[in-house]
């Protein structure tokens, strides 16, 4: 129960960070095209 709640967890911690990865990328690729 307890390990099962811990995957649980740090699934739903890797998705975040994830999404935070992905929007970061999205601001960053078109100031990234301008530059160069």
């Amino acid at each position: 129960m307890v390990s099962g709640l811990c995957l649980i967890y740090l699934r739903l911690a890797m998705l975040r960070f994830l999404l935070i990865l992905f929007c970061i990328m999205i601001l960053i690729f078109p100031l990234w095209l301008y530059e160069h």
